[in-house]
């Protein structure tokens, strides 16, 4: 294996172009073009020529499956080893098209840097790795450590990498430099025994920063680590932790079956918020801090600041106790000034033993005065313990709980079997919550818009306004010149939030109107507002001046997060009145009236017309009036 090392940030860089040939990266022997950028065709020599080159590096990963060779040494066959002061990027091609694999006979790559320098891992795939029993490596998948940079890991996918010592997916470490953790894809990882994940451990150390956000981890069972999906550790420091926006479902672990959070001798800020957390296991009944979707351990040195605000914990069990969320201060014992606001969040269908707990459980250590404000939940219970024993699951008694605003019920979620839980019309959660939660983020684990109605809902994800039109376009047909024809537009919020439409138009105008008072229940404006699966119908008129073809394009815009713009196609032929068609007839007579004298003094002519498409001429013939004696 190669050992790269990286030393003290450069402004200059070498781009390394890698373009593996048949036999995957793994093999050793590549011709080097000493070109800028240097093209290579194996990643081992890359990583060598980075360590060499007294530069900060850039490692372009070309399309391509780059695998462990059968003679290649235990340990990480891709090592970076420890690169002095000069940062390293390896950037490749997109997940699932450059693959680093490990042939499911050792671990795939190890990266460090000392100084402060930065390490950059993006778009690719690390699978297969493990440890052999005579192997010490940190992580199967991915190790990566640095003193006061930042590590980016951003779109990798770490997936099915087996029994690693820390974590099966990735082992990350750092001291006061931040590790970003970014769209990633953390599934089907392992670790060995006393690892602290199955799927990635992130251990930050003297005020280094964790941000952890818009993240997969699913389906990392069958390990033996402490927590099935993320472990995250902050020691010594104030830089804040930040778990936002994740998806973390279906992991299993011996403590913790989705995210557990150590912080010791820290107090800096943590943000819990827009995660979905579901369907995860917490399975040994051996440990004093078990949890199925999430546990937060500080201890008494740590007054951290922790909100828990607007997450969705569905699903989740364990066999000793807590179901959803475990929250514990001032381990293990002292003064603690730590205090968690628990706000927003929605806990459904989570299971725990009888007497344990079922959705969450906030604990002060005995002896010690930690604060809680649980408020705005929809849960079906909360517990209260400073003993470990003795729950008392009425929080409004509890000493050291604030407790406002609970809400019961099913949340109602669009299809929780397939994992929509968006919610549905006529859910308690919507419009439930407090817009003055602290850290509120301004937009939902989706991405789109908080505080879409009269307040912000409950869960990870705000109900928006969905807008679907009908038809898809309209096509009038042939229509006399002059003639008028009429359609209606029908306009549907089909989301359980708001939908502000924000304007109606035409491109092109005449021959095409827009009727904002059409059908039985018209929209009345080219801007309104639709409240969740309401609808109302705008009419469109076309009336042709000419014998010719008319199109036009309708508008609609609205605030709809995913299709803020529809466009509808207007269509349309002025025609000619059609030969052999027949002729206007009608009838009528005439009346006169006369003076004292006898003489005419008024004609009365009428006609009826049956109207008929086509034109018609009316002719009328002059005759002269005679006066008659009497």
């Amino acid at each position: 294996a190669v050992v790269l090392v990286v030393s003290a940030k450069t402004t200059f860089a070498a781009t390394i172009q890698v373009t593996p040939t048949s036999g995957g990266g793994g093999e050793a022997a590549c011709a080097n073009d000493v070109a800028e950028p240097k093209t290579l065709c194996s990643l081992t020599e890359a990583l060598a020529v980075a360590s060499h080159n007294d530069e900060s590096d850039i490692i372009n990963l070309g399309a391509g499956t780059y695998s462990i060779m059968s003679n290649d040494p235990p340990g990480y066959p891709f090592n970076g080893g420890s690169i002095d002061g000069n940062s390293l990027s390896i950037v490749g091609a997109g997940m699932g098209v450059t693959i680093l694999d490990g042939a499911s006979t050792r671990s795939v790559l190890a990266l460090s840097v000392s100084g402060d320098a930065d390490i950059v891992v993006r778009d690719l795939t690390i699978q297969n790795g493990t440890v052999p029993s005579d192997a010490d490596s940190f992580s199967a998948g991915l190790f990566a450590g640095h003193d006061a940079g930042t590590i980016t890991i951003e779109r990798v996918e770490l997936k099915d990498n087996l029994d690693g010592k820390r974590a099966g997916g990735a082992h990350l470490t750092g001291n006061s430099g931040t590790i970003i953790v970014k769209d990633c894809v953390v599934s089907g990882n392992t670790g060995a025994a006393n690892a602290k994940a199955n799927g990635i451990d992130i251990w930050s150390n003297f005020n280094g920063a964790i941000v952890f956000q818009g993240n997969h981890v699913q389906g990392n069972v069958g390990g033996a680590g402490w927590a099935g999906g993320v472990n995250l550790l902050n020691v010594s420091g104030g830089s804040a932790i930040t778990v936002l926006d994740n998806l973390v479902t279906a992991n299993a672990g011996l403590q913790v079956g989705g995210v557990n959070l150590n912080i010791f001798f820290a107090s800096g800020p943590v943000l819990i918020a827009n995660n979905v957390i579901a369907d995860n296991q917490s399975t040994t009944a051996d440990f004093l801090y078990p949890a199925g979707a999430l546990a937060l351990l500080s201890d008494a040195n740590s007054p951290v600041d922790v909100d828990i605000i607007n997450n969705t914990f569905v699903g989740n069990s364990s066999v000793e106790a807590v179901g959803g969320v475990f929250v514990y201060h001032g381990v293990p014992g002292g003064s603690s000034a730590a205090h968690t606001d628990l706000v927003n969040n929605i806990f459904f269908d989570n299971v725990a033993p009888p007497g344990t707990g079922n959705d969450f459980v906030v604990r002060a250590n005995a002896g010690t005065t930690p604060t809680f404000t649980v408020s705005h939940n929809l849960a079906s219970d909360g517990c209260f313990t400073n003993d470990s024993v003795t729950l008392n699951c009425d929080l409004a008694s509890a000493a050291l709980v604030t407790l406002t605003n609970a809400v019961q019920g099913d949340p109602l979620f669009a299809n929780a079997a397939s994992g929509d839980f968006s919610l549905r019309v006529g859910s308690p959660a919507l419009d439930a919550g407090d817009d003055a939660a602290p850290s509120l983020p301004a937009t939902d684990f989706a991405g789109a818009r908080r505080i879409v109605g009269s307040a912000v809902d409950l869960g990870a994800l705000e109900a928006q306004g969905r807008i679907a039109i009908d038809p898809a376009s309209r096509a009038f047909g042939d229509i006399e010149a002059n003639g008028t024809a009429s359609g209606e537009v029908m306009v549907t919020n089909e989301g359980a939030g708001l939908l502000t439409v924000t304007s109606v138009s035409l491109a092109s105008g005449a021959p095409f109107t827009i009727d904002v008072h059409y059908g039985d229940a018209p929209c009345g404006a080219t801007s309104f507002v639709l409240t969740g699966n309401a609808s109302c119908t705008i009419g469109i008129v076309f009336i042709p001046p000419a014998f010719t073809q008319y199109a036009d394009t309708l508008t609609i815009t609205s605030d709809d997060p995913t299709n803020p713009t529809l466009t509808l196609a207007l269509t349309g032929t002025g025609t000619p009145e059609q030969a052999g068609k027949p002729p206007v007839t009608g009838d009528g007579g005439c009346t006169s009236s006369r003076s004292a004298s006898g003489i005419v003094i008024a004609l009365v002519l009428a006609l009826t017309l049956t109207n008929r498409p086509g034109t018609f001429s009316v002719r009328f013939s002059r005759r002269k009036l005679r006066q008659q004696r009497p």
